[in-house]
């Protein structure tokens, strides 16, 4: 089966069933003119692949607590950030990862260079940006 899920400003998922409608061929036929000016001259102009037509329904939303900031895909997971300084991962049947889940807040992070001592940010820190590469796991 194929999912896609929608991030909205309001802090929800709403994950999507996806079916590929195997019934009609394709979407998109083109045809051309029978004006000759009108006429395609080029291949490229020529549309090669069949674009199947796909059938979007709602599976289910759940509401990510804090606010999402950013999503990305890793393998069969989400990861979201979350505006209260939370990194979570959600299955795509919508259970939350726990065990891969972490709280920015708890984290000991070294702030000054000269001095090797690692405390959690007392600011309020969250991720704006994720980016995740296959290629580097």
């Amino acid at each position: 089966s194929s999912m896609i899920t929608v991030a909205t400003a309001g802090g929800h998922l709403i994950f999507y069933n996806i079916v590929v409608f195997t019934e009609v061929k394709t979407l998109y036929e083109q045809i051309d003119s029978s004006n000759p000016a009108l006429r395609r001259e080029s291949a490229e102009l020529y549309f090669k692949e069949n674009v199947p037509p796909l059938i979007f329904s709602q599976a289910f939303e759940i509401m990510v607590p804090g606010g999402i900031t950013d999503i990305v895909t890793i393998r069969d997971e989400l990861m979201i950030s979350t505006k209260d300084g939370h990194i979570l991962r959600y299955f795509w049947d919508g259970q939350l990862n726990r065990d891969y889940s972490l709280d920015l807040r708890r984290i000991p992070f070294c702030v000054d260079q000269e001095v090797l001592r690692a405390v959690p940010l007392v600011d309020h820190g969250y991720v704006t940006k994720l980016s995740y590469s296959p290629l580097l796991g």
